[in-house]
């Protein structure tokens, strides 16, 4: 919120606001993925080799969408592109566990079905608008101020996140009981220590690459 709407004038404040927003950014794509995976992904689907690394992979996407994006903010935009592409894949990667559910679960058996398909699709939109300069690039502009890409990419976000809540802890309030014996204690504190071990990692990058942004304008200042 203050990298947003702050938008400080302060260099130095305008570069350490916005790696902690990708660091959040990171954390909250990991936490998602995980939330899903423990409360809403079939049982069946987390004992299968995609299940088994879809949380390494979670992770790994999101601490790289983490690096690419404070290194993009730092150096240039010549990979700005990229980092829009790494972005939609990793909320695809988020959101497979749920696409999975909806393909094979019949709509009668859950009440909490029509909440994870606009969870999904509130995620394609957003991740569709945040990876492309759409609608702006049709009517150069027109969307200067309302309507452009990315605030339509805040909206929708916004907006699955509040779906997204309320359809996992539905789903939270009935699976509970069952973690234990579905995952084991062990893997459920490992599962928990790996969101530790996330935000140290994207932290240490976000505070690497601020140190040298803070080199190169105490140089451009001298």
């Amino acid at each position: 919120a203050a990298a947003h709407l702050l938008q400080p004038h302060s260099e130095h404040a305008h570069y350490s606001l916005f790696f902690l927003n990708n660091v959040g950014g990171a954390i909250y794509l990991y936490c998602c993925a995980l939330a899903l995976y423990l409360y809403s992904a079939d049982p069946a689907w987390t004992q299968s080799m995609l299940g088994k690394i879809f949380l390494p992979a979670a992770a790994f996407l999101s601490w790289t969408s983490c690096s690419v994006s404070c290194y993009v903010k730092v150096h240039s935009h010549w990979m700005y592109t990229f980092h829009r592409k790494l972005y939609s894949l990793t909320v695809i990667t988020v959101i497979s566990p749920i696409a999975h559910l909806l393909a094979i679960c019949s709509w009668t058996s859950t009440q909490e079905l029509p909440l994870h398909l606009l969870q999904v699709v509130l995620s394609l939109l957003s991740a569709y608008f945040f990876s492309c300069s759409s609608p702006e690039c049709f009517s150069p502009g027109s969307f200067d101020v309302l309507g452009h890409s990315r605030q339509l990419f805040h909206v929708l976000l916004s907006l699955c996140m509040v779906v997204q809540q309320e359809a996992l802890f539905r789903d939270f309030l009935w699976r509970r009981p069952a973690l234990p014996r579905l995952f084991g204690e062990e893997h459920l504190l490992l599962a928990c220590a790996s969101i530790l071990w996330l935000t140290f990692s994207c932290s240490l990058t976000a505070l690497a690459l601020r140190r040298r942004v803070q080199t190169r304008l105490t140089t451009e200042e001298a």
